[in-house]
């Protein structure tokens, strides 16, 4: 029963948008199908659905104003709820907001814990400011000397990129530190389970790291209920794309080493 009523569709009193919904999601099947009918050279066999999903999808950034209708939500939730996680412990917690005013004031916290990094603004690309920050965050964390995150950060700092991109719907995922093994493992296959969905329907979604920002504002983590053993992990935002961007784009193909009784000693396939 609680499934059900999980997926029931709204009646069209509660969302005038609930009748647009499925001729917005099968525009884009047609054109997705259009793209995708095609035989890959890796496999020889022609895509399934879920395939074309997953090598479709792309980050949205620019959203219609238009809000998400809750059984979409629902049904990208729904989707979480399902995904493995060591021990069936499901580490797992979901804040919807759809509240423009909140949104934005998460906005504003995010940007006045960043004030550290506002030296950014006016540092020449690639210049001394920009290989210091990268420098400092290296003896921290691994990969942290990458500098597509620094151009993020930058970007946010001048104005010219919005944290949550005007999304009409951010998700907040937490994670239950207490969980079995490596619960940030299991957070992110719910999390990746609820985009997929999403973009199956025709939305579009972005994953936002720089939300950890808010975990520093102890005012703002009690005001959306957030205390341990939970934190927050990543946020997703969600909305109707301005345009289709989802699309096949090239990716680097890992080594991979394969073993099998076959060949006897292990051979590099890529």
């Amino acid at each position: 029963m609680a499934y059900a009523k999980t997926l029931q569709r709204p009646n069209a009193s509660t969302s005038d948008q609930s009748e647009e919904i499925p001729q917005i999601v099968a525009k884009a099947e047609r054109k997705q199908e259009k793209k995708d009918v095609q035989t890959r050279k890796e496999t020889s066999t022609e895509l399934t659905p879920v395939e074309r999903v997953i090598l479709r999808r792309r980050s949205t950034r620019k959203y219609k104003k238009q809000q998400v209708p809750e059984y979409m939500i629902r049904r990208m939730l729904e989707a979480a709820r399902f995904a493995p996680s060591a021990g069936n412990f499901q580490p797992w917690r979901f804040i919807v907001i759809q509240k423009k005013g909140l949104i934005d004031e998460m906005e504003k916290t995010i940007l006045e814990k960043m004030a550290p990094l506002n030296f950014l603004k006016d540092a020449e690309p690639h210049g001394w400011a920009h290989k210091a920050l990268l420098t400092f965050l290296g003896i921290f964390r691994m990969n942290a000397g990458e500098l597509r995150p620094v151009g993020g950060i930058t970007e946010i700092l001048k104005g010219k990129l919005l944290v949550f991109h005007n999304a009409p719907t951010v998700i907040l995922v937490l994670k239950d530190k207490r969980g079995v093994s490596h619960p940030e493992f299991d957070t992110a296959l719910a999390s990746h389970n609820m985009v997929l969905t999403a973009h199956a329907m025709g939305l579009g979604t972005c994953y936002v790291g720089f939300v950890e920002f808010l975990k520093y504002d102890s005012a703002f983590m009690e005001k959306l209920g957030i205390e341990y053993p939970w934190e927050i992990q990543i946020a997703v935002t969600v909305g109707f794309p301005r345009f289709d961007s989802d699309g096949e784009v090239q990716r680097d193909m890992p080594r991979i080493d394969w073993y099998d009784d076959e060949h006897g000693e292990g051979r590099t396939v890529y």
